[in-house]
């Protein structure tokens, strides 16, 4: 099988939960020995170039993505799959699927990922709705979910239950084995500032939490639009030596911020519009470097974290309260919470490598 994954997030232009995956699924494809491309966006002066990655990667020429990627895609995939030849197409999200259905003979199999907001979220256009809605009802479209949340979604919105697949997702080798834990005092989220992620809810839990646990630490690793909110309330709660936001970071400066945590916290939650956590890769990904986890039970989110084994999951996420209990409880007893992370990380070497997740995807 002759594999092209196509994908508008990659990284170099953004990082996230899909850019993440897309170079999860090219390192599985490597592992596994499939002949297998990504195809992506080439960008623009201020949009960044596409990263190196485990396969080759072709970026299409073009900088207008969300008013004329439609026939961007179009032609790249044209031009790419009369060399490259796929036997299989897989698009990580559904925007670039329009293009890519225009350019490639019926022959070849089309696979598409259904993650939460790209199915939930209200996309703003009528245009933008109406075409997603035809992918859905595509029949040369078959879908693929982390979910069984998200399988019910397509379900309830015409997408026929046989031409829907969950596959289980993987992450990539953490750079560090896991190491013994201490007691617990350091929490962690690493994720976009959007509310969503629930970063201001473990804020307002740990000013709850600050008589009892006087040394507890947060440290906050990501950037996004709701940094300013963040920053006041730190300051509101008179929490500025106890939180800690680090901006983004990557490569040994995101090991060293997961090697300092005991405890990786996302309390996500639903917002207005259906902007929710499709599923949340970081769950994983805190897991694979043998930390036990705090999620918030909905959407995606409640089927990431093994609630008993991996961590915790907060029945309701949008209430600091809860949030500060569920903490309460991982720093009550820490040879539980040290369970979770081994656990977390049996889990990904058992299923949740790359190799796993590319045999998944092509069978």
């Amino acid at each position: 099988m002759r594999v092209a994954v196509v994908t508008q997030d990659w990284p170099g232009f953004v990082g996230g939960g899909v850019a993440t995956l897309a170079w999860v699924l090219a390192e599985g494809l490597r592992e596994i020995g499939a002949p297998a491309e990504v195809w992506t966006r080439g960008g623009g002066p201020r949009r960044g170039r596409a990263r190196p990655g485990p396969v080759p990667v072709r970026a299409f020429p073009g900088r207008s993505w969300r008013r004329r990627g439609r026939g961007h895609w179009r032609r790249g995939v044209a031009e790419a799959a009369g060399t490259f030849r796929p036997t299989r197409v897989v698009v990580t999200t559904w925007d670039p699927l329009p293009g890519v259905l225009d350019a490639l003979p019926p022959a070849v199999d089309v696979y598409c990922f259904a993650f939460g907001r790209d199915v939930t979220g209200s996309l703003g256009s009528p245009e933008r709705e109406r075409a997603r809605a035809q992918a859905w009802r595509d029949p040369r479209v078959s879908w693929l979910t982390l979910t069984d949340w998200m399988i019910d979604e397509l379900v309830s919105r015409g997408v026929p239950r046989p031409r829907i697949r969950r596959v289980a997702p993987a992450v990539c080798d953490p750079a560090s084995s896991p190491r013994v834990r201490r007691e617990p005092r350091r929490l962690l989220t690493v994720g976009r500032l959007v509310p969503r992620k629930g970063q201001d809810r473990t804020i307002e839990a740990l000013a709850l939490l600050r008589d009892d646990h006087p040394d507890l630490l947060y440290a906050v690793v990501g950037d996004g639009p709701d940094r300013a909110r963040l920053e006041q309330l730190v300051t509101r709660h008179d929490l500025v030596d106890r939180v800690t936001l680090h901006g983004r970071l990557t490569g040994a400066a995101l090991e060293a911020a997961y090697a300092d945590a005991d405890v990786f916290v996302m309390p996500a939650r639903v917002e207005a519009g259906g902007d929710t956590e499709g599923y949340g890769l970081v769950y994983l990904e805190a897991g694979a470097r043998g930390l036990p986890v705090i999620g918030g039970r909905t959407a995606g989110a409640a089927e990431a974290v093994d609630a008993g084994r991996t961590g915790l999951l907060v029945e309701r996420p949008e209430d600091p309260r809860a949030v500060a209990s569920a903490i309460r409880r991982t720093l009550r007893d820490p040879r539980e919470a040290a369970a979770w992370g081994r656990e977390g990380r049996r889990r990904f070497e058992a299923a949740g490598r790359p190799g796993h997740f590319a045999r998944a995807v092509t069978t």
